[in-house]
């Protein structure tokens, strides 16, 4: 009783062999060659696919295909091709090899109009005037910084006190700054503490992270509340996820040619930014700017009150007075 288990063992495993092979034989193996009906010449690409599953094959350079399938006849095979009519194909198992012919077809579309603008759409659709320079239009400017460059826009005043404090004026209003005009960086209202404006870019952004400038140079106090009665300024700096990596600048000038007030002297500009994204979701970026230049001096001590209409002090007795 003992020797009869390996017998039993055995015809056991034999048995599994013969399983096995009854089901890969089990297996239907359909080829053939796709052609064109016109020309007769061999359809490279073309999708064979058993209707209702997933499985399916192309035809080779030679317009031939095989296909392995266990789906138990009969069943529809569907042949498609761009360009071509889209045929189904009854398969019963009598016939392995088949010889498939397509015909062209000819499809009539839509007519599209393709049209470009040079402006954002929401630039287009949005209830006030917007002027927008972009990071092409920073780069390309001739002044010292982008915040100088706001004064090329159309309809822009700038005040100048010095080469950090300018103040963009919008609306005629002439004074050292610009109270009732917004600027926001990154969303962030950019006032100065205590002073209820905002000092320019004193205490703004480095122009190396500044992706773009829209100005609204009319009252916006619908989309951005009372204080943006003389305009806003929106400043946007450069998303870390999408500029990654090292970049710098410099920039070199000189300052008070020809002047009696001060000599000659030079401005540098240097700045330097580095980003870095470790995923999708967290990313850091880290700016440093430096800014060196010998500013305006008022020499000009004259006395320019009037009184009456009379104007006195002209003279250089009482300059410093």
């Amino acid at each position: 009783m003992a020797k009869s288990i390996p017998i039993l063992r055995i015809l056991s495993f034999i048995l599994c062999l013969l399983g096995a092979s009854n089901f890969v034989l089990a297996q239907n193996s359909i080829s053939g060659n796709i052609v064109d009906t016109d020309t007769n010449e061999p359809l490279v690409g073309v999708s064979i696919i058993i209707k209702g599953t997933v499985a399916g094959t192309i035809t080779d350079a030679s317009g031939n295909f095989t296909l392995n399938s266990k789906t138990t006849p009969p069943f529809t095979l569907v042949i498609s091709s761009i360009g071509y009519q889209t045929q189904e194909v009854l398969f019963d198992g009598s016939n392995n090899s088949l010889s498939i012919s397509l015909s062209e077809q000819t499809i009539t579309g839509q007519e599209v109009v393709v049209s470009a603008s040079k402006v954002e759409e929401s630039i287009l659709e949005s209830p006030v005037t917007i002027e927008k320079m972009d990071l092409l239009a920073i780069r390309n400017s001739p002044s010292s910084n982008f915040y100088e460059a706001l004064q090329n826009i159309k309809g822009v005043d700038m005040n100048t006190q010095s080469i950090n404090f300018q103040a963009p004026n919008t609306r005629g209003f002439g004074g050292n700054a610009n109270f009732r005009m917004l600027q926001l960086i990154d969303g962030v209202d950019n006032q100065g503490p205590g002073l209820a404006f905002s000092p320019g870019n004193l205490i703004g952004i480095s122009e190396i992270d500044v992706e773009s400038v829209e100005l609204l140079p009319g009252a916006s106090s619908v989309l951005y509340g009372p204080g943006a009665i003389n305009g806003t300024l929106l400043i946007n700096s450069k998303n870390p996820f999408q500029y990654q990596g090292f970049s710098g600048y410099a920039k070199v000038g000189v300052m008070h040619i020809n002047s009696n007030a001060a000599p000659t002297s030079p401005m540098y500009d240097v700045g330097f930014r580095y980003a870095k994204a470790f995923n999708d979701r967290f990313a850091f970026k880290v700016n440093v700017g430096f800014v060196q230049a010998l500013d305006w001096h008022a020499a000009d001590y004259r006395n320019r009150a009037t009184v009456n209409g009379a104007q006195f002090g002209t003279d250089e007795t009482n300059q410093r007075n």
